[in-house]
């Protein structure tokens, strides 16, 4: 009756991450001028044209002053720096920019939003439109854009102008097939809102998805430092901000600076969203990771008939409806599929087994201020400031990691934690009873009931994803503070641990130590159990063994390009974690010995046999024991291959790149080489003095457009490769000494 959703998630996730950049996303102009065979297709384009120019105007000539006009300095990297006569014409030019650099992208992410991608881009696009319209995603794109307050509201209306403007003044620099989603509206702008909130909250990392399906991935994460004057070399603040998403889709971010009298902001923004997620200004800036909070859970009904389940001993009606949506077929035609989508009290239904149902329930999912939060929080001149922003909680989830210009650093658990009357972090990990009401929450803790640290006397604070007990060493938050469902008990993983580290071991700490810092490839995992594999290798009546202990005995640690033995422990490990019955022989303690737990190997023979298979894999696909890092893990995009350095944090890694065993799994069973596919994208490492604006060195990975056309496409790799970021060029003048092109726009 209903969609399986949740049985046919990996499928979803395959659309997400792995969908073919082909011509319908990037624009391959040999494809893209198969329009000139179609009639139809000419005529809908000029109409589109005549319909969206007369409300725009656009001039490369200065503009009248008594106009609302942005002039774009775009510099040697793509970087859009909008100065705009007031905040309307800064949201008019960051549109403006971004359908210049991420058309096509923008246009796509806009058709998955609507549920209507399979109308443009067929059937393998059917599956997020069936989940886009499970969850409710279209229709609540328009509630939540009426319940915006008017200045929002013009924000989002002048962005999406910009973006009308382009595409009307450049029609040839976008794919034609995407054309079709033109004019956007901005509903779509929430509703892309929307669905990225939906995919974090719901993401690998939540323990109660993983009951419901298995995902494969583990593909999200970040990096945060704030450190205090008293840490830096300085006497500044210091901040980091460091992202770890997949590279492509509705992950990548734009970098680019908003300047209007008001504003003057440096940071990234998510494709087709008008605010940055993380930034900077000149007083203020702060940086995001992903968190472990409960706030999606799944519960069990107990289904009665076929409209119908049990709730307190009563019967309560389903509310179903049918939805119909057009696949484009391969003629070119359109053909219509219908399904069911069916809410109950405690969400919508994702799922359908035997007498059961699954219903998701998602906090957040009703406020809609989210875009005005960033927003205010991006406006923010001191650390009052920030806080009064946090405090609406319109931002269902992420750490914030904050530094500022008067020195002040903090972390916050941020997010909706649901109240509950009873359980701990482990009850509400698993599937909830449905039949009991009193399990559906409604209500939320307040900002100042979440953990949060400010200015502790460590002068510093980190985060890698990890619950919030160690953001700070020796710890200041005592987790018996706050109820048990909050987040999970203490952990720090080998990341983690890497990350407080390099912190507590630097009391004096430069800003071009922070770089390095930045880019560090050792193993915090290997310096913590090779010694114990290498002694259970000495021991082993196996002497076919000592060639791969010579292997690890040699390797520096690191996962550098040029290191050689890495591989062969990363395979190990892959192959150890997934077989042993336990992992450690210590556990973590995180009060006596945070940089020394866990350790040992707690199943020697596992660890034995995953060694022997690891260096038969070794040795049959990539030739030697011996291999370095960067032959087999490799950056291949738009045309680009280059040797990799970093790894997936499962090693302890700080410079975290998403290729291998744990990130591709067995789709390179045999593989010769692991192309890398997400991790380290926006980088920044910041620091706050008394000049016009912070010192600042920045990178983003992939590089800063999308488009075929564009020659910024993955321009910033050899960057990335060399592990250097580039100076941000944040006042007039250094952009205007590595300008590459200017426009001037006036608004309709």
């Amino acid at each position: 009756m209903f969609p399986a959703v949740y049985t046919r998630l990996s499928n979803i996730m395959g659309l997400i991450f792995h969908y073919p950049l082909n011509d319908k996303i990037t624009g391959n102009k040999e494809r893209g001028l198969d329009f000139l065979s179609s009639p139809k297709r000419v005529i809908y384009a000029l109409l589109l044209v005549l319909l969206v120019l007369p409300a725009i105007t656009y001039s490369q000539d200065t503009p009248d002053v008594e106009k609302q006009a942005v002039d774009i300095l775009w510099d040697t990297w793509g970087i859009p720096h909008i100065y705009g006569t007031d905040n309307e014409s800064v949201f008019y030019g960051f549109g403006w920019t971004q359908m210049h650099n991420h058309g096509d992208l923008i246009l796509r992410l806009y058709a998955e939003a609507r549920g209507e991608s399979a109308q443009y881009l067929g059937e393998a696009a059917l599956e997020n439109d069936v989940y886009m319209h499970t969850l409710g995603v279209p229709t609540r794109s328009q509630a939540l854009y009426d319940a915006q307050p008017d200045d929002i509201k013009h924000h989002i209306d002048s962005f999406t102008a910009g973006i009308n403007a382009y595409a009307s003044a450049h029609p040839e620099h976008i794919n034609m097939e995407l054309q079709e989603v033109l004019p956007v509206r901005s509903t779509d702008v929430m509703g892309a809102w929307l669905r990225l909130l939906i995919f974090f909250q719901s993401n690998p990392r939540s323990p109660v998805m993983l009951q419901a399906q298995q995902w494969g991935s583990d593909q999200i994460g970040s990096n945060g430092w704030a450190v205090a004057p008293g840490r830096s070399a300085s006497g500044n603040a210091l901040l980091l901000i460091n992202p770890h998403l997949p590279w492509g889709n509705m992950f990548i971010t734009m970098e680019a600076q908003l300047i209007s009298p008001e504003v003057n902001i440096y940071g990234a923004a998510f494709v087709g969203l008008p605010v940055m997620a993380y930034g900077f200004n000149r007083d203020l800036g702060w940086a995001m990771t992903v968190n472990p909070i409960d706030n999606v859970d799944l519960y069990e009904l107990t289904l009665v008939d076929e409209g119908h389940y049990l709730l307190d001993g009563e019967i309560i009606p389903l509310d179903a409806q049918e939805i119909t949506v057009q696949v484009r077929t391969e003629d070119g035609g359109l053909r219509p599929h219908s399904f069911v989508v069916a809410q109950s009290v405690h969400g919508p239904i994702v799922a359908q087994g035997e007498g059961k149902l699954l219903a998701l329930r998602i906090a957040g999912i009703e406020r809609g201020g989210i875009l005005g939060q960033l927003w205010e929080m991006a406006q923010a001149e001191n650390l009052d400031d920030f806080q009064a922003a946090l405090g609406s909680l319109q931002l269902p989830m992420f750490n914030i990691l904050y530094a500022d210009r008067a020195g002040n650093i903090m972390h916050v658990f941020n997010g909706l934690v649901p109240k509950h009357d009873e359980g701990d972090w482990v009850s509400w990990q698993t599937i909830q009873p449905g039949d009991d009401s009193a399990l559906i929450w409604d209500e939320y803790h307040t900002y100042d009931e979440l953990p949060k640290v400010i200015n502790p006397s460590s002068g510093w604070l980190q985060n890698a994803n990890e619950p919030p007990w160690t953001n700070t060493l020796p710890p200041v938050l005592d987790p018996n503070n706050f109820p048990a469902y909050m987040t999970a008990p203490p952990s720090m993983p080998f990341r983690s641990q890497s990350s407080a580290r390099m912190l507590a071991e630097d009391d004096s700490i430069t800003f071009d130590e922070m770089v390095a810092y930045k880019h560090s490839t050792f193993s915090e995992l290997g310096a913590r159990v090779l010694d114990d594999l290498l002694i259970l290798i000495n021991v082993s009546s196996d002497r076919g063994l000592e060639p791969a202990a010579e292997v690890l005995r040699n390797w520096d640690g690191r996962t550098d390009a040029t290191s050689r033995g890495g591989v062969l422990f990363a395979e190990w490990w892959a192959r150890y974690q997934a077989t042993a019955s336990a992992r450690f022989t210590t556990p973590y303690d995180f009060t006596a010995e945070p940089f020394r737990t866990p350790d040992g190997l707690a199943d020697p023979e596992a660890a034995l046999a995953a060694l022997q298979n690891a260096v038969s894999y070794v040795e049959s696909n990539f030739g030697a024991l011996d291999v370095a890092w960067g032959e087999i893990y490799r950056l291949k995009i738009h045309g680009q291959d280059l040797p990799a350095s970093g790894a997936d944090g499962e090693l302890g890694v700080f410079r975290v790149l998403f290729a291998g065993p744990w990130s591709l799994g067995s789709q390179l069973d045999n593989a010769a080489q692991y192309p890398v596919i997400g991790g380290d994208g926006f980088v920044a490492v910041v620091e706050f003095g008394d000049g016009e604006m912070p010192q600042a060195q920045v990178l983003t990975a992939y590089g800063n457009a999308s488009q075929a056309s564009s020659p910024h496409r993955a321009d910033q790799l050899p960057l990335f490769a060399a592990q250097q970021l580039r100076e941000a060029w944040v006042t007039r003048e250094a952009v205007e000494a590595h300008l590459r092109e200017e426009e001037t726009l006036t608004l309709p």
